[in-house]
């Protein structure tokens, strides 16, 4: 864990920022609630068990994220852990970057389908389209805040591909052994 020590640019969101941020988020939950409305409407099963496999996937890396972050990130007590003052990348963050973002996708994902309805996937479109740009702006923000630290920890563990991360996580254990 690089021990690199920071003062967060403090982002203040504007009108735009927060009506973008709440449209995204009303996204993900009607396409929540037409999992209920359409739930497994193509009658395909060979969809709706991946859909579940990704929801609850999405789940357990939220919550292992959060944990982490609380873990490793040394935020300071009367803060939220969102404040962190290291490179967290221990845990999930030695996999992806972004577990958090990454998370929500595999839920929105999930969602897409277990619903099998085009409306959902259609919905599915902006929410992903929000989450990744959210991670390319708080990369931005992480490399001002840790500078070379963060920008070789970009290098070393990819954004949200977790496969090649798992592979390369691997590949340090090992040599670290």
């Amino acid at each position: 864990m690089t021990e690199q020590r920071g003062s967060l640019p403090q982002w203040e969101p504007g009108k735009k920022e927060l009506w973008i941020f709440y449209g995204a988020s009303a996204l993900f939950f009607v396409q929540a609630a037409l999992c209920v409305f359409f739930y497994n409407h193509l009658g395909l099963i060979n969809l709706l068990i991946p859909g579940w496999l990704l929801v609850v996937l999405g789940v357990y890396t939220n919550i292992r994220a959060r944990d982490d972050f609380k873990t490793y990130g040394l935020a300071n007590e009367e803060y939220s852990f969102y404040k962190t003052q290291t490179i967290v990348d221990k845990g999930i963050y030695g996999i992806v970057r972004h577990p958090m973002y990454f998370s929500f996708m595999l839920i929105d994902l999930g969602f897409v389908a277990i619903a099998q309805h085009w409306i959902s996937a259609m919905l599915a479109v902006p929410v992903m389209v929000y989450l990744y740009i959210s991670m390319l702006d708080e990369e931005k923000l992480s490399a001002e805040k840790f500078g070379d630290a963060y920008k070789e920890y970009m290098q070393r563990v990819p954004r949200i591909n977790a496969l090649l991360g798992l592979i390369r996580a691997r590949e340090r254990k090992n040599k670290s052994l």
